[in-house]
């Protein structure tokens, strides 16, 4: 299996998707399977027409531009942080920590890195710390998806 693979879900398996996680049963053998957010993700994209590399530069475009909204709006509560109450700022942090996934410490640490100047360099390193690499994502992806054809739930088209 390489990057230019392209899979498709069995007809026989349906799934739901709970909290952004799928659920997928086999409805032919009862074999169960999981996914997390990335996993549905990719499950979704299971079209038969998509390559296997399309799919991985897909989820990695869409982690580095959250990473990069995270930063983008982080810059944003580093420039008002010293004019509000604390309180609200962790309030605001809590908030952004959690709408982007990132833990709540981490994101007070990167708050203090881009309140501590040189900005464009903190933000680069941020972003760096919290984006993906393609070549990452394809290899999970492959491994992922060997667990999935090995339990017959996707095949290959090409």
């Amino acid at each position: 299996m390489d990057e230019e693979t392209i899979l498709k879900q069995v007809d026989s398996v349906t799934y739901e998707v709970v909290a952004g996680e799928a659920i997928l049963i086999d409805m032919e053998t009862g074999t169960y399977f999981s996914l997390n957010d990335t996993g549905t993700v990719f499950w979704e994209a299971l079209d038969g027409r998509t390559s296997l590399g399309d799919i991985a530069a897909k989820i990695a475009e869409t982690y580095n531009n959250k990473a990069t909204n995270f930063v983008g709006e982080l810059s944003i509560l580093a420039d008002t942080a010293a004019d509000d109450d604390p309180e609200i700022v962790q309030e605001h942090l809590a908030s952004l920590a959690a709408a982007y996934g990132v833990d709540e410490e981490m994101a007070a640490r990167y708050l203090e890195e881009l309140q501590s100047g040189y900005r464009p360099e903190m933000a680069d390193k941020i972003i760096s710390d919290l984006g993906v690499d393609e070549e990452l994502v394809l290899s999970d992806l492959t491994e992922l998806a060997e667990e999935m054809l090995a339990e017959k739930l996707i095949t290959v088209v090409a």
